[in-house]
């Protein structure tokens, strides 16, 4: 995947795969110049198990930056 993959107007992406990875990790960065405010949501499953499911709305001005890590269980 390459950086200009996740711009636009999709939705949802969803990354899967039949082989488990030792570790994994996810970064979210949203940042709202302007404008309405931003719906964001995300979530990562484990082995069938919810690890992290967050939603939240940023208004004009705001940015969120977070990292999450995961291992294989």
């Amino acid at each position: 995947m390459e950086i200009g993959d996740f711009t636009g107007n999709t939705k949802t992406y969803v990354f899967e795969t039949v082989k488990p990875f030792n570790f994994s990790s996810l970064h979210v960065a949203v940042s709202n110049f302007d404008g309405a405010p931003i719906s964001v949501s995300y979530k990562a499953e484990i082995g069938g198990s919810v690890e992290t499911n967050e939603s939240k709305t940023y208004a004009a001005g705001q940015t969120f930056i977070r990292d999450y890590s995961y291992v294989a269980k």
